[in-house]
Protein backbone atom coordinates (compact mmCIF):
# COMPACT_ATOMS: atom_id res chain seq x y z
CA UNK A 1 0.00 0.00 0.00
CA UNK A 2 2.08 3.18 -0.86
CA UNK A 3 1.24 6.21 0.66
CA UNK A 4 0.88 9.91 -1.44
CA UNK A 5 1.90 13.17 0.57
CA UNK A 6 -0.82 15.87 0.01
CA UNK A 7 -1.68 19.20 0.88
CA UNK A 8 -4.26 21.88 0.24
CA UNK A 9 -4.60 25.43 1.56
CA UNK A 10 -7.09 27.67 0.34
CA UNK A 11 -8.76 31.14 0.95
CA UNK A 12 -10.17 31.27 -2.83
CA UNK A 13 -10.45 27.53 -3.76
CA UNK A 14 -6.50 26.95 -4.21
CA UNK A 15 -4.88 23.63 -4.46
CA UNK A 16 -1.23 21.75 -3.87
CA UNK A 17 -1.11 17.79 -4.58
CA UNK A 18 2.53 16.05 -4.82
CA UNK A 19 2.47 12.42 -6.13
CA UNK A 20 -0.36 10.91 -8.81
CA UNK A 21 -3.19 12.45 -6.86
CA UNK A 22 -4.35 16.51 -6.10
CA UNK A 23 -6.80 17.27 -3.81
CA UNK A 24 -9.16 20.50 -4.22
CA UNK A 25 -12.30 22.11 -1.98
CA UNK A 26 -15.18 22.52 -4.41
CA UNK A 27 -16.96 23.89 -1.73
CA UNK A 28 -18.08 24.64 1.74
CA UNK A 29 -21.43 24.39 2.92
CA UNK A 30 -22.06 25.76 6.61
CA UNK A 31 -25.78 26.03 7.71
CA UNK A 32 -26.89 27.22 11.27
CA UNK A 33 -29.42 26.15 14.00
CA UNK A 34 -32.89 25.89 12.95
CA UNK A 35 -35.40 28.27 13.72
CA UNK A 36 -38.65 26.89 15.33
CA UNK A 37 -41.33 29.08 17.57
CA UNK A 38 -42.54 27.95 21.11
CA UNK A 39 -45.15 25.16 20.81
CA UNK A 40 -44.88 24.65 16.68
CA UNK A 41 -43.63 21.80 15.10
CA UNK A 42 -42.69 23.36 12.16
CA UNK A 43 -38.55 24.50 11.41
CA UNK A 44 -37.39 26.85 9.60
CA UNK A 45 -33.86 25.71 7.82
CA UNK A 46 -31.70 27.46 5.69
CA UNK A 47 -31.31 25.62 2.38
CA UNK A 48 -34.01 23.47 4.07
CA UNK A 49 -30.72 21.31 5.34
CA UNK A 50 -29.72 20.31 8.84
CA UNK A 51 -27.76 22.20 10.78
CA UNK A 52 -23.85 21.33 10.28
CA UNK A 53 -20.99 21.41 7.73
CA UNK A 54 -20.28 19.89 4.38
CA UNK A 55 -16.86 20.47 2.74
CA UNK A 56 -17.22 19.20 -1.37
CA UNK A 57 -13.38 17.30 -1.97
CA UNK A 58 -12.44 17.25 -5.43
CA UNK A 59 -10.27 14.36 -6.07
CA UNK A 60 -8.10 14.43 -9.56
CA UNK A 61 -5.75 11.50 -10.72
CA UNK A 62 -3.16 12.39 -13.40
CA UNK A 63 -2.93 8.87 -14.69
CA UNK A 64 -4.63 6.33 -13.38
CA UNK A 65 -8.78 6.12 -12.86
CA UNK A 66 -10.22 6.26 -9.46
CA UNK A 67 -11.60 3.07 -9.17
CA UNK A 68 -12.60 3.36 -5.51
CA UNK A 69 -13.12 5.20 -2.49
CA UNK A 70 -13.27 3.85 0.75
CA UNK A 71 -14.91 5.75 3.29
CA UNK A 72 -15.26 3.00 6.10
CA UNK A 73 -10.96 3.04 5.59
CA UNK A 74 -10.52 6.95 5.54
CA UNK A 75 -9.49 8.90 8.86
CA UNK A 76 -9.92 11.86 10.25
CA UNK A 77 -7.19 13.41 13.07
CA UNK A 78 -8.27 16.49 13.10
CA UNK A 79 -11.30 18.47 12.18
CA UNK A 80 -11.97 21.89 13.77
CA UNK A 81 -11.74 25.72 13.62
CA UNK A 82 -10.06 28.35 13.97
CA UNK A 83 -11.06 29.23 17.53
CA UNK A 84 -10.52 25.78 18.85
CA UNK A 85 -13.72 23.96 18.37
CA UNK A 86 -13.20 19.82 17.27
CA UNK A 87 -15.51 19.31 15.43
CA UNK A 88 -14.10 15.63 15.74
CA UNK A 89 -15.90 15.93 19.51
CA UNK A 90 -19.34 16.30 18.06
CA UNK A 91 -20.91 12.78 16.71
CA UNK A 92 -23.92 13.19 13.95
CA UNK A 93 -27.32 12.46 14.42
CA UNK A 94 -28.28 8.65 14.58
CA UNK A 95 -24.81 7.69 14.48
CA UNK A 96 -21.97 7.47 16.87
CA UNK A 97 -19.63 8.93 14.23
CA UNK A 98 -17.87 12.52 14.12
CA UNK A 99 -18.24 12.71 11.00
CA UNK A 100 -19.35 11.21 7.37
CA UNK A 101 -18.63 11.32 3.57
CA UNK A 102 -21.43 11.54 1.12
CA UNK A 103 -22.31 10.22 -2.62
CA UNK A 104 -19.49 10.13 -4.97
CA UNK A 105 -19.62 11.76 -7.92
CA UNK A 106 -17.25 10.63 -10.93
CA UNK A 107 -16.09 11.80 -14.20
CA UNK A 108 -16.45 9.99 -16.96
CA UNK A 109 -12.51 9.09 -17.45
CA UNK A 110 -13.08 8.26 -14.00
CA UNK A 111 -9.49 10.23 -13.36
CA UNK A 112 -12.18 12.89 -11.28
CA UNK A 113 -14.43 11.93 -7.96
CA UNK A 114 -16.23 14.24 -6.16
CA UNK A 115 -17.48 13.68 -2.34
CA UNK A 116 -18.41 15.73 0.13
CA UNK A 117 -17.19 15.54 4.11
CA UNK A 118 -20.42 16.01 6.45
CA UNK A 119 -20.31 16.67 10.19
CA UNK A 120 -23.37 18.22 12.54
CA UNK A 121 -21.00 20.96 14.16
CA UNK A 122 -20.88 24.57 13.59
CA UNK A 123 -17.82 26.66 13.73
CA UNK A 124 -17.52 29.20 16.67
CA UNK A 125 -18.68 32.70 16.72
CA UNK A 126 -16.03 34.97 14.86
CA UNK A 127 -14.03 31.43 13.45
CA UNK A 128 -12.34 32.08 10.16
CA UNK A 129 -11.32 29.07 8.89
CA UNK A 130 -11.71 25.29 8.86
CA UNK A 131 -8.60 22.10 9.35
CA UNK A 132 -9.21 19.24 8.11
CA UNK A 133 -5.99 16.73 8.48
CA UNK A 134 -6.44 13.14 7.82
CA UNK A 135 -5.82 10.07 5.33
CA UNK A 136 -8.48 9.15 2.50
CA UNK A 137 -8.16 5.78 1.19
CA UNK A 138 -8.58 4.95 -2.71
CA UNK A 139 -8.20 2.39 -5.43
CA UNK A 140 -6.56 3.08 -8.21
CA UNK A 141 -5.76 1.76 -11.66
CA UNK A 142 -4.97 1.91 -15.33
CA UNK A 143 -4.72 -1.07 -16.96
CA UNK A 144 -8.07 -3.82 -17.48
CA UNK A 145 -8.80 -7.13 -19.53
CA UNK A 146 -12.19 -8.32 -20.86
CA UNK A 147 -13.34 -11.49 -19.47
CA UNK A 148 -17.00 -13.56 -20.99
CA UNK A 149 -19.35 -15.31 -19.60
CA UNK A 150 -20.77 -18.49 -21.04
CA UNK A 151 -24.37 -17.89 -22.97
CA UNK A 152 -26.64 -17.38 -20.83
CA UNK A 153 -30.98 -17.86 -20.93
CA UNK A 154 -32.17 -14.08 -20.07
CA UNK A 155 -34.83 -15.07 -17.35
CA UNK A 156 -35.35 -14.58 -13.79
CA UNK A 157 -33.06 -16.33 -11.68
CA UNK A 158 -30.43 -17.25 -14.32
CA UNK A 159 -26.68 -17.18 -13.01
CA UNK A 160 -24.17 -15.51 -14.79
CA UNK A 161 -20.30 -16.58 -13.78
CA UNK A 162 -17.76 -13.64 -15.44
CA UNK A 163 -14.39 -13.48 -13.89
CA UNK A 164 -15.36 -15.67 -11.13
CA UNK A 165 -17.73 -13.48 -10.19
CA UNK A 166 -21.70 -14.74 -10.29
CA UNK A 167 -24.35 -12.58 -10.91
CA UNK A 168 -27.99 -13.62 -10.41
CA UNK A 169 -30.82 -12.31 -12.85
CA UNK A 170 -33.54 -10.85 -10.48
CA UNK A 171 -35.68 -9.37 -13.11
CA UNK A 172 -36.03 -9.59 -17.21
CA UNK A 173 -39.14 -7.32 -18.50
CA UNK A 174 -40.17 -4.82 -20.30
CA UNK A 175 -39.30 -1.59 -18.98
CA UNK A 176 -41.74 -0.05 -17.49
CA UNK A 177 -40.84 3.43 -19.34
CA UNK A 178 -39.37 4.84 -22.30
CA UNK A 179 -38.68 2.64 -26.23
CA UNK A 180 -36.68 -0.22 -24.64
CA UNK A 181 -37.38 -3.75 -25.06
CA UNK A 182 -35.80 -5.62 -22.52
CA UNK A 183 -34.62 -4.28 -18.89
CA UNK A 184 -32.46 -7.06 -16.11
CA UNK A 185 -31.95 -6.49 -13.00
CA UNK A 186 -28.75 -8.46 -12.05
CA UNK A 187 -27.53 -9.29 -8.00
CA UNK A 188 -24.24 -9.84 -6.58
CA UNK A 189 -22.25 -9.66 -3.71
CA UNK A 190 -19.43 -7.22 -5.98
CA UNK A 191 -20.39 -3.67 -7.18
CA UNK A 192 -20.23 -3.29 -10.95
CA UNK A 193 -18.78 0.20 -10.53
CA UNK A 194 -15.60 -1.47 -9.51
CA UNK A 195 -14.90 -2.57 -13.24
CA UNK A 196 -13.86 -0.72 -15.87
CA UNK A 197 -16.86 -1.51 -18.02
CA UNK A 198 -19.69 -3.90 -18.57
CA UNK A 199 -20.41 -5.05 -21.78
CA UNK A 200 -23.24 -7.62 -23.08
CA UNK A 201 -23.12 -9.45 -26.14
CA UNK A 202 -26.27 -11.08 -28.39
CA UNK A 203 -25.98 -14.81 -28.77
CA UNK A 204 -23.92 -14.04 -32.45
CA UNK A 205 -21.03 -12.12 -30.60
CA UNK A 206 -22.25 -8.83 -31.49
CA UNK A 207 -22.23 -6.39 -28.80
CA UNK A 208 -25.72 -4.99 -27.32
CA UNK A 209 -26.44 -1.78 -26.76
CA UNK A 210 -27.25 -1.24 -22.99
CA UNK A 211 -28.09 1.89 -20.83
CA UNK A 212 -27.40 1.81 -17.26
CA UNK A 213 -30.37 2.18 -14.89
CA UNK A 214 -30.63 1.94 -11.11
CA UNK A 215 -28.42 0.96 -8.51
CA UNK A 216 -28.58 -0.39 -5.12
CA UNK A 217 -26.96 -1.77 -2.05
CA UNK A 218 -27.92 -3.46 0.70
CA UNK A 219 -25.70 -4.18 4.10
CA UNK A 220 -25.78 -6.54 6.99
CA UNK A 221 -22.95 -7.86 9.27
CA UNK A 222 -19.93 -6.37 7.16
CA UNK A 223 -21.76 -8.65 3.71
CA UNK A 224 -23.16 -6.48 0.80
CA UNK A 225 -25.14 -7.15 -2.05
CA UNK A 226 -25.64 -4.88 -4.94
CA UNK A 227 -28.00 -4.31 -7.48
CA UNK A 228 -28.02 -2.94 -11.04
CA UNK A 229 -29.88 -2.90 -13.67
CA UNK A 230 -29.61 -2.65 -17.50
CA UNK A 231 -31.84 -1.85 -20.48
CA UNK A 232 -31.47 -2.50 -24.14
CA UNK A 233 -33.08 -1.58 -26.99
CA UNK A 234 -33.73 -5.53 -28.52
CA UNK A 235 -34.83 -8.35 -26.52
CA UNK A 236 -32.41 -11.31 -26.21
CA UNK A 237 -33.27 -14.96 -25.53
CA UNK A 238 -29.71 -15.12 -24.33
CA UNK A 239 -26.64 -13.28 -23.79
CA UNK A 240 -23.28 -13.09 -22.97
CA UNK A 241 -21.94 -10.58 -20.11
CA UNK A 242 -18.55 -8.95 -20.44
CA UNK A 243 -16.39 -7.16 -17.59
CA UNK A 244 -13.60 -5.17 -18.02
CA UNK A 245 -11.15 -6.11 -15.28
CA UNK A 246 -8.68 -3.88 -13.82
CA UNK A 247 -5.36 -5.87 -13.67
CA UNK A 248 -2.69 -3.55 -12.24
CA UNK A 249 -5.46 -2.03 -9.06
CA UNK A 250 -3.30 -0.46 -6.51
CA UNK A 251 -4.93 0.82 -2.93
CA UNK A 252 -3.02 3.92 -1.87
CA UNK A 253 -3.60 6.05 1.29
CA UNK A 254 -3.77 10.04 0.50
CA UNK A 255 -2.81 12.20 3.54
CA UNK A 256 -4.54 15.12 3.35
CA UNK A 257 -4.10 18.36 5.39
CA UNK A 258 -6.36 21.31 4.59
CA UNK A 259 -6.68 24.55 5.55
CA UNK A 260 -10.39 26.16 4.54
CA UNK A 261 -11.27 29.92 4.35
CA UNK A 262 -14.36 31.95 3.58
CA UNK A 263 -13.04 33.13 -0.10
CA UNK A 264 -15.49 31.10 -1.69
Amino acid sequence: MKKIPLAASLLALSSFAWGDVGVSVAGLQVVGKEYQEEGSKEELRAFNWSPGINVALLLKSDEKAIVGFNKEKSTLSRFGDDKGKDFLKVKRRFSDQPFSFGMEQESESRKALMTTLESDALPASGATSITVVGELVLSLASKSELKKSEKAAVKKGQKVVVGGETFTIKEAEKPEWGEGKLEITLESAVDLKSFRRVVFYGAEGKELESERGMWSSMGMFGKKTYQTSYRFKVKPEELVMGLEVWTDLEVVKVPIDLKIGVGL
